[in-house]
């Protein structure tokens, strides 16, 4: 055997012993997602801003569903700070439990709305 191939091995195998499980290992089981935080994802949001349009058509207030993206453009856009976005999200969710709920589960405590 060459001595340059077991010097790279021993190498490897150091490597990987370090960082724990061997590579194949690892690849095969990934680590657990977190326990016990909201998931905001791109899909969870955007279903629940298509429910949150939906809502205000029904009502008859689509004016309120444009002025709850307005709102989250201008905090996008460095306009309006977190307290004011959450407070235009608290004002266009008041009148709909269900989705202030929704919109609690999608984010992290912090960010939560009450009544």
């Amino acid at each position: 055997m060459d001595k340059g191939n077991s010097r790279k091995n021993s190498l490897k195998r150091a490597l990987e012993e370090e960082q724990g499980a061997p590579m194949a290992s690892r690849a095969r089981y990934p680590p657990p997602p977190p326990v016990s935080s909201p998931t905001c994802s791109f899909e969870g949001m955007h279903r629940f801003v298509l429910d949150v349009k939906r809502r205000h058509d029904d009502v008859g207030e689509p004016e309120m569903y444009q002025q709850f993206l307005d709102d989250l453009d201008a905090y996008k856009n460095g306009c309006i700070d977190m307290d004011g976005v959450l407070d235009c999200i608290k004002a266009a969710l008041h009148r709909h439990p269900d989705l202030v709920r929704r919109y609690n589960s999608l984010m992290p405590s912090r960010l939560h709305i009450t009544d």
